[in-house]
């Protein structure tokens, strides 16, 4: 049931892209692709995904006292042009 990230910056394009390894469903990836927008990291995986299957948006931004971050998913059923709340993780330092 672990999942695997890797996060990486391309400096040429200034693009983000966020591999995710799923543990749960038999070693699956998804490819996330996006950009800082308004201060908050933002990436989806619109162009990683066959006809019929939810998108996934990943909106990352940090807390006020920098201590950790908060993480929002929302889901979309329409290739991305309606977004509906998923779920949302705060992480702090302990």
């Amino acid at each position: 049931q672990i999942s695997r990230n890797s996060l990486g910056l391309n400096p040429e394009t200034g693009l983000y892209r966020l591999i995710r390894l799923n543990g749960n469903s038999l070693g699956n990836m998804s490819v996330y692709n996006g950009k800082l927008e308004n201060g908050k990291l933002v990436l989806d995986n619109l162009n990683d995904i066959p006809e019929g299957v939810p998108a996934l948006r990943f909106i990352y931004s940090r807390s006020d006292n920098t201590s950790g971050f908060e993480q929002l998913v929302d889901q979309s059923l329409d290739k991305g042009k309606t977004w509906t709340p998923l779920y949302r993780i705060v992480y702090s330092k302990v």
